[in-house]
C-alpha cells in the first residue's frame, strides 16, 4: 500500500456537495423532490405575506372593494396553510431519511472495514483514516448527514436571497446592492471576531476542558470514592475544581466582549441600512408616487434580504467545515478496493482454490517488513508444508512467528519472494476463498453477542448445523458445561445484548475457539498460541489432546514453549525472522543448538515430570 493511498484527501467543497447529494439520491431518490419543494416553498413562505399586506394596504388606500380584499386574504391563507403543510411533511419526511441515509453511509464504511486486507488494518494510517471517517458517519449534525442538512438548509437560504434580490431589484439596484455590501461586512466582522475567539480563546483552552473533564470525572467515579473519604481530598478537590472552572468563566467572558462589540456593530450596520432605506423609499412615496403597499413590501424584503445573506455567507463557512469531515469518510472510502471476491482487482480473475483436498504451500525466498519500516520482521523464508504435516513454529516473543502465519494465511502480502498453494502464486488466488482452507485458533480469542451455536460455527442460525455444533462442542470438551446450561448450544453469550447471556471463563472460552476450528474442518488448522496465558504444562496437553482431533489434517502449531510442540514432524526455530534450526525435537536436542539451549532453560520451571 502505497502512502499517498491512505495520506487525507481534499476533494473541494463543490465536490463534496456533489457527493452527498449524489449518494443520498442514488439510494433514496426522496431527497431530490426534498431539495426541489424546499426551493419553490421557502422563498414562498418567505415573501407571500408581503406582497399579501401589499396588496391590502393599497386596495384600503385607493378604495379597492372589501370583498377583493376578503377574497385576498382568504386565498393567501389557503395557499399559505397548502405549502405550510407541505413543509411540515417534507420536514418530516427529511428526518427519517437523512437518518437512513447516514446509517447507509455506516453501513458502507464498515463494509469496507470488514473487506479490507488484514495488513491495512495494522496499518496506524489506515486505522488513523477509519478513526476519522467514523466520526464523520456517526453524527446528525456533522459529517455526512449535517452536510447534507446542511445543503437543504443553504438551497432554502438561496432561495430566499435570489427572491429578495429579484423584488429589491426591481425597485432600486442601488437599495439593493446597499444591502448585499451592509450584509456582507456584518459576516466578514462576526466571521473575523470568530477566528480571533477561536486563536485566542478556544484553542488555549483545550488543556483547560482536559481539566474540567478530568475533574468531573474524577469527583464523580465510584472507584475514587474511598480514597477521597479516607483520606479526607475532598475540601482539596473542590478548590481545584473552583480554579478551574473560574478559568472557564474569565474566557467565557472574553467571548462575551468579543461577541458583544460584533454584535453592536452588526445592530449597526442594519440601523444604518434601515435609515438609508426609509429615506429612500419615503422620498419615492412623497415625490415619486410609490404606492405604500410598496413600500411595505420593499421595507420588509430589504430586512429579509440582509438577515439570508449574512445566514448564506454563514452556510457556506459551515458547508467548508462539513466539507473537511466528509474529505475523511471519502479518504477512507477511496483506499484501493482490496478484496479479490468480485474479480476486479486489475482486471485479473482470481483462482478458485477451496475445492481442492490437498493443499502444498510454499515459501519461496519470503522477506517481510511493515510500511514505512526499515527493518525485516521476516527474512528469506523458504519453507514446503505437505498436506498432513505437523509443523511447529517456535521461539521467543517478536521472532517473527505470527508474522509468517498470517503471510501462510495471506493476511499479509509478501515484501519480497512467493508464496505458492499448489504452485500458484497466492496473489493470483482468490482472497475469501483461500481463506476456507484454514481453521485457525488465534491468541486472542473473541467470544461474540450471539448464541453459543453461532459462536462455533460462525454463520447465521439458518446456515448452523446444530448437530455439527454440539459434536464440536463435545469433541473440545465442553460438554459438562452445554448440560449446565438451560438453553444449550441456543444460550446467548455476553450480557451486551440480552441480560440473561452467559459469560464463559477462560479456559471455556479457548475451547469454544477450538470447537470452532473442528467445525470448520479446514484442510490447514493453526493454533497461534491460544494458550499463551496458561502454564507450560496445561498448553503442552491442551495441544496434544487437540492434535488428536484433526485427523489428517495438516497443523501448524505457534509457541514460545518448546515443550508443548515435541509431538511434531517438524519443528522451526524462528529467532530475528530468520529460521534458525529446523528438525524433529529429538535432531534439534541432538545439535546442542539455540533450541536445544532454550529448551534445557524452559524445563527448569516444568513441574510436571512429563514435560521436559
Amino acid at each position: 500500500m502505497e502512502n499517498d493511498k491512505i495520506i487525507k484527501k481534499k476533494y473541494g467543497t463543490i465536490s463534496n456537495l456533489l457527493y452527498v447529494i449524489s449518494e443520498n439520491g442514488s439510494s433514496n431518490n426522496k431527497i431530490i423532490l426534498i431539495l426541489l419543494i424546499t426551493l419553490v416553498t421557502s422563498p414562498f413562505m418567505q415573501y407571500m405575506w408581503y406582497f399579501v399586506t401589499k396588496y391590502i394596504i393599497d386596495a384600503i388606500s385607493y378604495g379597492g372593494s372589501k370583498q377583493k380584499i376578503f377574497i385576498v386574504i382568504l386565498v393567501g391563507g389557503i395557499a399559505y396553510l397548502i405549502v405550510y403543510l407541505l413543509s411540515i411533511y417534507v420536514e418530516s419526511d427529511k428526518q427519517w431519511i437523512l437518518f437512513e441515509q447516514r446509517f447507509n453511509f455506516l453501513i458502507k464504511k464498515n463494509r469496507k472495514t470488514l473487506e479490507m486486507k488484514y495488513e491495512y488494518l495494522e496499518n496506524q494510517k489506515v486505522l488513523d483514516c477509519h478513526y476519522r471517517a467514523m466520526g464523520a458517519a456517526t453524527n446528525e449534525q456533522e459529517g455526512l448527514e449535517g452536510m447534507m442538512r446542511k445543503t437543504i438548509d443553504f438551497i432554502s437560504i438561496v432561495s430566499i436571497v435570489i427572491a429578495g434580490m429579484c423584488i429589491l431589484g426591481n425597485f432600486n439596484i442601488y437599495i439593493l446592492i446597499t444591502m448585499l455590501l451592509l450584509a456582507t461586512v456584518n459576516f466578514l466582522i462576526k466571521n473575523k471576531v470568530n477566528a480571533v475567539c477561536k486563536s485566542k480563546i478556544w484553542d488555549p483552552m483545550a488543556n483547560t476542558w482536559r481539566k474540567v473533564e478530568y475533574m468531573k470525572n474524577l469527583t464523580s467515579d465510584f472507584n475514587y470514592a474511598k480514597d477521597i473519604r479516607m483520606y479526607g481530598v475532598a475540601p482539596f478537590l473542590m478548590e481545584k475544581f473552583k480554579k478551574i472552572n473560574n478559568s472557564v468563566y474569565v474566557n467565557f467572558k472574553k467571548n462575551r466582549n468579543y461577541w458583544l462589540i460584533a454584535n453592536e456593530i452588526g445592530n449597526l450596520l442594519w440601523i444604518l441600512a434601515q435609515a438609508a432605506l426609509y429615506i429612500w423609499l419615503t422620498r419615492d412615496v412623497l415625490y415619486n408616487g410609490m404606492p405604500i403597499g410598496n413600500f411595505t413590501l420593499y421595507l420588509a424584503s430589504a430586512s429579509t434580504l440582509f438577515s439570508y445573506t449574512s445566514m448564506f455567507y454563514s452556510a457556506i463557512s459551515d458547508l467548508m467545515k462539513l466539507s473537511i469531515s466528509v474529505d475523511d469518510y471519502r479518504t477512507f472510502m477511496d483506499i484501493e478496493n482490496v478484496y479479490e471476491t468480485d474479480n476486479s482487482d486489475v482486471g485479473k480473475t482470481k483462482i478458485k482454490i477451496s475445492d481442492k483436498k490437498k493443499y502444498k504451500i510454499e515459501f519461496k525466498n519470503v522477506s517481510f517488513k511493515y510500511p514505512e519500516s526499515d527493518r525485516y520482521v521476516l527474512k528469506d523464508i523458504n519453507l514446503t508444508i505437505n498436506q498432513g504435516d505437523r509443523i511447529a513454529i517456535v521461539g521467543v516473543n517478536g521472532a517473527g512467528k505470527t508474522t509468517f502465519v498470517n503471510l501462510m494465511m495471506n493476511l499479509y502480502e509478501p515484501t519480497e519472494g512467493t508464496i505458492l498453494v499448489n504452485g500458484i502464486d497466492v496473489r493470483d488466488v482468490d482472497r475469501c476463498d483461500y481463506y476456507k482452507i484454514f481453521a485457525p485458533v488465534f491468541q486472542n480469542i473473541n467470544m461474540y453477542a450471539f448464541p453459543l451455536a453461532q459462536n462455533v460455527s460462525m454463520n447465521d442460525l439458518k446456515s448452523t448445523n446444530k448437530e455439527k455444533v454440539k459434536e464440536a462442542l463435545e469433541r473440545a470438551g465442553l460438554q459438562e458445561k452445554i448440560d449446565e446450561l438451560s438453553k444449550g448450544i441456543d444460550t446467548e453469550i455476553l450480557k451486551i445484548i440480552y441480560d440473561d447471556g452467559v459469560d464463559l471463563s477462560g479456559g471455556e472460552k479457548q475451547k469454544v475457539s477450538i470447537a470452532r476450528a473442528i467445525y470448520k474442518n479446514a484442510e490447514i488448522i493453526v493454533l497461534d498460541e491460544p494458550t499463551a496465558a496458561l502454564d507450560a504444562i496445561a498448553e503442552n496437553k491442551i495441544y496434544e489432546n487437540f492434535d488428536k482431533l484433526i485427523n489428517d489434517n495438516t497443523a501448524i502449531y505457534i509457541s514460545h514453549r518448546l515443550s508443548s510442540t515435541r509431538f511434531c514432524d517438524k519443528i522451526l526455530m524462528f529467532e530475528d525472522g530468520r529460521i534458525i534450526e529446523s528438525g524433529t525435537h529429538d535432531q534439534l536436542m541432538k545439535q546442542k543448538g539455540k533450541y536445544e539451549e532454550m529448551f534445557e532453560l524452559q524445563s527448569k520451571y516444568y513441574k510436571d515430570e512429563n514435560v521436559g
